[in-house]
């Protein structure tokens, strides 16, 4: 299932550890017509798509399709489940903007 491989994995943004815990995947044709264009986007970035005034964090996977961040574990061991919380702590402020990523063996 797409997204599958990020369960559990640690990864850093803006020096921030955190482990994904949960995705909700949307391969190419669940994506709805007004946010195809995250599809474009470099597959393995964090993008926010905007919904009803929340950024909601999403990893891509190229034309196949992204990942929904639906879970995370911070580094100080809190878990945040709700999307505008996910994406402010991860710093994915603006929509459609690619954001990077790394893990902590590839600082």
């Amino acid at each position: 299932m797409l997204g599958q491989s990020l369960i559990g994995q640690k990864l850093i943004r803006r020096g921030r550890v955190f482990t994904v815990r949960a995705v909700d995947p949307y391969p190419t044709d669940r994506i709805s017509p007004r946010h195809r264009e995250i599809l474009g986007c470099t597959p393995g970035r964090l993008v926010a798509v905007p919904y009803r005034g929340t950024n909601i964090p999403n990893i891509t996977f190229g034309s196949s399709g992204v990942a929904r961040i639906t879970e995370l574990e911070l580094g100080d061991g809190r878990t945040i489940t709700r999307p505008g919380q996910i994406s402010e702590a991860l710093g994915l402020l603006e929509a459609y903007r690619e954001y990077t990523y790394t893990t902590p063996d590839r600082r």
